[in-house]
């Protein structure tokens, strides 16, 4: 059996015990001896309840029109060193993948990071509101108001998300 869960494959070897089609299809399956997990992402994420600015750049990718360019509030769900989930009370259909997007964030006790591009890879709609899935992109427009910290932004997502996860797995 294998399936997705958190950006992870999870799989793992069992019995079926009791197999059904009818009332409706149900299978009984043994308890795994153990579970196989597999990363899907290139950096570990983590989790984060911290606002996000996000305001459409002016460059895009694709042949998709340029809406408007106002600011967007929005709440940041998780980060890694190459992305980050953002949830926003906007409907669905104000975003496209391959839209770019200019992000303004905090990382709590480094910094506030301005102007960080982020392309649009994943839109969905869930009960809380819409969900937009950004991937980085570090073109050297992006600054970061630092806090004791004297590196890019991109170092500054690096460590900040490595020293987040070491303390999440302990």
């Amino acid at each position: 059996l294998r399936y997705i869960y958190n950006g992870k494959m999870i799989g793992y070897r069992t019995d079926v015990l009791h197999a059904q089609l009818h009332p409706f299809p149900f299978l009984l399956l043994a308890f795994p001896v153990a579970l196989e997990e597999v990363p899907l992402r290139k950096h570990g994420r983590v989790t984060a309840q911290e606002p996000i600015v996000l305001l459409q750049a002016e460059q895009h990718l694709g042949n998709q029109p340029i809406g408007s360019s106002s600011r967007i509030g929005g709440l940041l769900t998780d980060l890694s060193a190459s992305g980050c989930a953002v949830l926003v009370q906007r409907p669905m259909q104000d975003f496209f993948p391959g839209m770019v997007m200019r992000a303004e964030f905090e990382i709590v006790g480094t910094g506030h990071v301005n102007n960080l591009t982020g392309v649009v890879r994943n839109v969905s709609m869930q009960a809380d509101g819409t969900y937009l899935g950004l991937e980085f992109r570090f073109d050297g427009k992006e600054t970061i108001e630092y806090r004791g910290w004297g590196g890019s932004v991109k170092k500054a997502l690096e460590s900040f998300v490595l020293q987040k996860h070491s303390f999440e797995s302990a």
